[in-house]
């Protein structure tokens, strides 16, 4: 992820807080679709089982539970 994200600089999580209030969190989501990331992010999300901020637009309690396969 961070070898994608790095070609990428103007990436709105760059700038924003992803780990911030529950607005700034969904200002930052809201900024997320279309991302070349997106889906990189969330996959990564639920791999290493992130349990806080805005991983491939959405935060923990929109994402599913990492699989266990």
């Amino acid at each position: 992820l961070d070898a994608a994200a790095s070609r990428h600089r103007d990436l709105p999580c760059r700038s924003l807080d992803p780990f911030g209030a529950p607005a700034e969190r969904a200002d930052l989501a809201g900024q997320c679709p279309g991302c070349p990331v997106l889906a990189l992010c969330g996959r990564y999300a639920d791999l290493a089982g992130e349990g806080a901020g805005v991983w491939g637009g959405w935060d923990r309690s929109r994402r599913r539970p990492p699989s266990t396969t």
